[in-house]
């Protein structure tokens, strides 16, 4: 489940203030950093590999030279498992399946490797490898509490089912049973995993939730050094357009540069602008459009979607359209647009021109907005012309006079 980043960063902090001593989140962020976990756990076993694999290797081959029959028993109830439980989790990097269910197979490949141990304790009873033995079965529990990134539940079931399993199986194959040698060893080391596991679970959890809150705070900053950027662009280009259309230029001089603005500083490559007069629409400015005999010179009020644009004011955004619609000429052919926006450019609920743009590809925000700035300024320009023409009337029916 995605989090809006003020609800996440309540969440984050929130969280931190309250310890989590349970060692769960709320589970928006259970989810995540599961998730982030389990990768990190699947990164750790793969690097571990090639140094363990080596190792393994190693200790069993100077086993069988050094010891020959002496230390067989060890390397073929105990070594050779581990090696299986290795070799598992190779296949598992190279099918690439470790990521997808990083804990179920080292937990597994752990159970195997434990059981196996153990079981060779009680095969081996006083024998000197015993204690060997014992050492490596304690080297697993110290691996299975520390490096995988287990949760402390699973990893504690990985620990106490093997030692059940071994204990089942010494019974049935009628080994001798040591229950207070056995509960010394393994008992105490099991313990002291949990409280070394629940310390390191609990300090990941808060180093990642301290990771995450940093992390929102970057995101925070980003976000607003993008506003800020965004906003100073619309200023300047807001400030640029003013320029153009500043001085006594005419309604169809403002709408021809007011066109030609926005197809130079946005991602449109084809518009016209319709003038509204009185109950129709007249087209003072094109670009870009093939075969532009085709585009109404007048439309009136509610015809096409320009028509319905200046009728109810509204903004249009269309997708997917005809693929003779309004085609985009290039220096190489035409193309339809991927996106036709129709823009009323109003003053006090007074519909003034209506600006229809198309693009070969969607619009982005930025562009949106920017069209929207411009169309307010536009309309502020028309104004003033329309003001100018109806003075410049009156004074030439005052001079007829």
């Amino acid at each position: 489940m995605s989090l809006r980043l003020d609800d996440e960063k309540d969440l984050v902090a929130g969280t931190i203030a309250s310890g989590f001593r349970l060692l769960k989140f709320p589970d928006a962020l259970e989810a995540a950093y599961r998730t982030d976990n389990a990768r990190r756990g699947a990164e750790v076993i793969r690097r571990i590999m090639p140094w363990v694999t080596p190792l393994w290797v190693a200790a069993a081959g100077a086993l069988l030279l050094s010891f020959g029959d002496t230390a067989t028993p060890w390397v073929t109830n105990s070594l050779l498992p581990v090696g299986v439980a290795i070799g598992w989790l190779w296949a598992m990097i190279a099918s690439r399946q470790l990521e997808k269910a990083v804990h179920l197979h080292v937990g597994l490949a752990l159970l195997v490797a434990q059981f196996a141990n153990l079981r060779t304790v009680f095969l081996l009873g006083e024998h000197p490898f015993s204690l060997f033995v014992i050492l490596q079965a304690i080297y697993l529990l110290l691996i299975l509490f520390t490096l995988p990134r287990m949760r402390l539940l699973p990893a504690a079931a990985c620990a106490v089912l093997p030692a059940v399993l071994a204990l089942v199986s010494a019974v049935i194959e009628g080994y001798t049973v040591d229950w207070l040698s056995f509960a010394q060893f393994y008992g105490n080391t099991v313990m002291l995993g949990i409280v070394i596991g629940y310390v390191l679970e609990h300090r990941d959890r808060l180093a990642w939730l301290q990771t995450r809150q940093l992390d929102i705070g970057m995101r925070d900053l980003e976000a607003l050094r993008l506003q800020s950027e965004a906003e100073s662009r619309l200023q300047r280009l807001t400030g640029e357009y003013l320029e153009q259309v500043a001085g006594n230029l005419t309604a169809t001089e403002i709408a021809g540069r007011s066109l030609r603005f926005l197809v130079e500083r946005t991602a449109v490559q084809v518009g016209t602008i319709y003038l509204v007069e009185g109950n129709r629409l007249r087209r003072a400015a094109s670009c870009g459009l093939e075969g532009e005999t085709r585009t109404a010179d007048e439309l009136g009020r509610g015809e096409t979607l320009v028509g319905q644009a200046a009728e109810d004011g509204r903004r249009l955004r269309l997708t997917h359209l005809p693929a003779d619609y309004h085609a985009i000429r290039t220096a190489t052919g035409s193309a339809p647009p991927a996106e036709l926006l129709v823009e009323p450019v109003r003053h006090q609920d007074t519909t003034l021109a209506v600006i229809e743009l198309g693009a070969l590809a969607p619009l982005q925000e930025a562009d949106l907005v920017l069209v929207g700035h411009i169309g307010r300024a536009m309309a502020t320009a028309l104004v003033a012309a329309h003001a100018r023409d109806a003075l410049a009337r009156a004074g030439m029916a005052d001079f007829a006079i």
